[in-house]
């Protein structure tokens, strides 16, 4: 579904990513880590559009992502969650969930019931701002907001960052069902390994702006975690 090939991309004379190749497999949940820094970020913003690349091919579905405006990636069924949430704090919560509708056909503009039957709480603060939500629930408004596009391809970027126990247990629930019920295709990038080894299905290890190592997730051994994810 994404493959990423010999992507090089920089800042100025600052190279942040060297060479990467990674594949997300359709149907599959493909956890990204590595330390901080290392790149991922970054990555995922050049596959969104948001960063050119130097070189490289990123292609979805054959098409040529690093030729699109980022704005085509909704058209293709690609959601996205950015770290930080990036929710519109003095919008209400069906506000923001409105705009994650933006760019589908006019016809196409209906909060799915789905959205709802994932994240129960959001349905009763539907008038309250963003801003006045917990940082659990505002992760969960941004998830249900990439998810309004009815996606083929969620990208998460850290979802659990900041976030209590029980909602992030909550998080890995809907991450599960997305994945295996409902066969949605799903890339996320996760620092908590407890976490990464329950949801996901394979892993890329990112290390100074390349990938190190892919693998099933059985595959993500103590002497690859000390290697290169120990600090």
């Amino acid at each position: 579904m994404l493959v990423v090939e010999n992507v090089d991309q920089s800042y100025g004379q600052s190279q942040t990513l060297w060479n990467v190749n990674m594949r997300v497999e359709a149907g599959s949940c493909v956890s990204l880590i590595g330390r901080n820094g290392v790149g991922k970020t970054t990555l995922l913003n050049s596959v969104m559009g948001l960063l050119k690349i130097d070189s490289g091919t990123l292609l979805f579905e054959d098409n040529d992502l690093a030729r699109l405006p980022a704005e085509h990636r909704a058209s293709l069924r690609i959601g996205y969650v950015p770290q930080g949430r990036m929710i519109f704090p003095l919008l209400t919560v069906k506000e923001n969930l409105l705009t994650g509708l933006g760019n589908l056909p006019r016809s196409e503009r209906v909060l799915p019931d789905s959205i709802f039957e994932l994240f129960p709480v959001l349905k009763t603060m539907m008038q309250r701002r963003g801003g006045d939500l917990s940082g659990g629930q505002q992760q969960q408004l941004a998830i249900a907001r990439a998810l309004v596009l009815k996606p083929k391809f969620l990208i998460l970027d850290e979802p659990t960052e900041g976030i209590q126990p029980n909602i992030v247990e909550e998080i890995g629930d809907v991450i599960i069902r997305l994945n295996r019920e409902l066969g949605l295709t799903v890339l996320v990038v996760e620092q908590k390994l407890p976490f990464v080894r329950r949801v996901a299905s394979h892993f890329h290890i990112m290390s100074k702006g390349a990938v190190v190592a892919s693998d099933v997730m059985s595959g993500l051994t103590e002497s690859l975690i000390k290697e290169h994810l120990s600090v």
